[in-house]
């Protein structure tokens, strides 16, 4: 969906050998979590955003896990948990709330987002209103 395929492969790979060695932590999952949801395996995706935010949404990667969360279920078709995330995502994140508007102001603090990334939130966007 956003990256190439070798390379959505290698970031999961690395993101399993560091919590393999005990590196457990909110990133690791995130990375994953965003590499499932980008090779179509949302119920794994889901699983791993969710262990990224076990137990709070205070983290940093935060309104990233449940943005994917949102994209997950969207992409399960299930637009009432998309929803709920989403709205999980902003109190989180609230530039999140200014839609697509909001993306390069969340660029300049750091989120990546890449163009189909971008058209794939306008559709999620526009069905979720």
């Amino acid at each position: 969906m956003y990256f190439d395929q070798k390379d959505i492969d290698a970031a999961y790979d690395i993101a399993e050998k560091a919590l393999q060695l005990g590196l457990n932590n909110s990133t690791l999952f995130d990375i994953q979590g965003n590499c499932l949801l980008q090779k179509g395996d949302t119920n794994g995706a889901i699983q791993k955003f969710q262990a990224c935010l076990e137990g709070t949404d205070e983290n940093p990667f935060a309104p990233d896990a449940l943005l994917g969360l949102s994209m997950a279920y969207f992409d399960q078709s299930d637009l009432k948990k998309a929803k709920k995330y989403f709205n999980r995502a902003v109190k989180a994140e609230p530039l999140l709330g200014q839609g697509i508007d909001g993306l390069p102001s969340l660029e300049a603090k750091g989120y990546s987002f890449s163009e189909s990334k971008k058209e794939y939130l306008k559709k999620m966007l526009e069905q979720l209103k």
